[in-house]
């Protein structure tokens, strides 16, 4: 049985989806399982994943959505698709390592973030924190952060909530303001367990900075996936 289902929501970002399957390839263990959600690439992911072997339980679901903004319908659809009671959402530039894997199966709250660092994947999948590499990607802040779009909440919680709401399908922001008020409602009226940050991943400083890696961002005007 699946402990943890990880869910990204993706689109275009062929270079990198590669790098995160050689990647993710290390680090997952049998206890989870993979669901990449294609929100709408022209083409299809389907040739970028089967390029890469993967021993461990994936999914490709591709929506063929080519609305400006469908991320809440997306990740409501991996969380359908999910076998395992604890999801763990993360975003194609967020980098989920073997500590936050560990801390994540252990878990036993409710929503669990974690703290971030700059980093990058290189060619083969490896982890690469070089000061010089980073600035080549876009560094310009190395504070350690928590995001909101990266997280583990347990299935049946996030059912109660109703997901994301697809009603900001269509238009970008919003949609994880939203999320996050809902559950901070429950956790008032004592119905959540309050969120927990443990465990330490990476992200990358800058997609727009590396369009070879990621997608040109066109259906989104200065705002990135």
């Amino acid at each position: 049985m699946k402990k943890l289902s990880l869910i990204v929501a993706v689109l275009e970002s062929y270079e990198v989806v590669r790098r995160q399957l050689l990647h993710l390839e290390h680090v997952l263990t049998p206890e989870c399982e993979l669901i990449l959600v294609d929100d709408g690439s022209t083409p299809s992911l389907e040739e970028t994943c089967a390029s890469v072997n993967k021993t461990f339980d994936f999914t490709l679901h591709c929506t063929h959505d080519r609305r400006p903004w469908t991320q809440p319908r997306a990740r409501n659809i991996g969380a359908t698709l999910a076998q395992a009671p604890k999801l763990l959402f993360f975003d194609i530039d967020h980098i989920v390592t073997a500590d936050i894997l560990n801390v994540a199966l252990e878990f036993a709250g409710d929503q669990l973030f974690w703290t971030r660092r700059p980093g990058i994947l290189n060619e083969g999948g490896a982890i690469v924190t070089e000061r010089q590499v980073l600035l080549e990607h876009g560094l310009k802040d190395d504070t350690p952060s928590v995001h909101c779009n990266s997280y583990v909440i347990r299935k049946q919680l996030f059912e109660r909530l109703g997901g994301y709401k697809e009603r900001f399908c269509g238009r970008y922001g919003g949609d994880d303001i939203d999320f996050k008020t809902r559950y901070e409602r429950l956790v008032k009226d004592g119905l959540a367990k309050p969120s927990k940050v443990r465990g330490e991943g990476y992200f990358y400083p800058d997609p727009a900075h590396v369009p070879e890696l990621f997608h040109s961002l066109r259906r989104i005007t200065h705002k990135s996936r």
